[in-house]
């Protein structure tokens, strides 16, 4: 058994979440969610994932694609990133049942991203946060975090990037939900004290998967074929 590694790349930001549904449901692997007994199946894929032009905009404008079924979890969901809400630590809806927030894992630990954003020099190679604590989640029995480290680069000529690296991902469910929230948190605070534009987002997702309550719904999603050769690398 061996799981594919693929690439998708788009400008748009509804195609992308689209093409990565499409290759997870026709590539991915089928195995267990996890190690416990009544793990649910999925289709697993490892993917990558960059967007550029105006999938960006439509990341920061939350112009969502027309069949993604988390749109109305999204306020909810941004909450976390929201210093003035009892400190962002556990105030998402219960039905999301986290038991961490990425503002208290990259802002308020360490206060690293704040670090980053006074330090955004050009060329800078460190500029990375991580999430994971192995004390605390590698053993775990409560949620931890998908999203593991933040880097960002600026490249001195008004521009910049910024990478996401995931252990696990629900492409069906949370991805664009996940886009909306980080790229929302971080994004305005480089631009407004540098002048800046992000013109490319990676996303690095080592598990990227659809669960099987998903299947039938996701199969329906569609997708032009004549775009899946530009935008599909497998």
């Amino acid at each position: 058994m061996l799981s594919k590694t693929i690439m998708v790349k788009s400008q748009n930001f509804s195609e992308t979440w689209a093409m990565a549904v499409y290759a997870a449901m026709n590539y991915g692997i089928i195995i267990p969610a996890d190690e416990t007994p009544s793990a649910p199946m999925c289709k697993d894929i490892s993917l990558i994932v960059e967007m550029t032009g105006n999938a960006i905009e439509q990341i920061k404008n939350k112009e969502f694609h027309p069949l993604y079924p988390q749109q109305k979890g999204v306020d909810a969901y941004k909450k976390q990133f929201d210093p003035s809400i009892s400190e962002c630590v556990k105030i998402l809806d219960p039905y999301m049942g986290f038991d961490y927030t990425y503002y208290e894992r990259l802002f308020l630990r360490h206060l690293q991203m704040y670090k980053i954003i006074e330090n955004f020099h050009p060329y800078n190679r460190r500029l990375q946060a991580t999430t994971w604590i192995p004390e605390k989640d590698l053993f775990s029995n409560e949620s931890t975090p998908c999203l593991q480290r933040v880097s960002m680069r600026n490249y001195g000529d008004g521009t910049c990037e910024i990478t996401f690296t995931w252990r696990s991902r629900d492409l069906y469910k949370a991805y664009q939900m996940n886009m909306v929230g980080l790229v929302g948190a971080i994004i305005p605070k480089l631009e407004d004290k540098y002048g800046v534009e992000c013109v490319k987002i990676t996303d690095r997702i080592d598990y990227a998967h659809v669960y099987e309550d998903d299947w039938e719904i996701a199969r329906k999603i569609p997708v032009d074929m004549r775009l899946t050769h530009r935008c599909i690398l497998v």
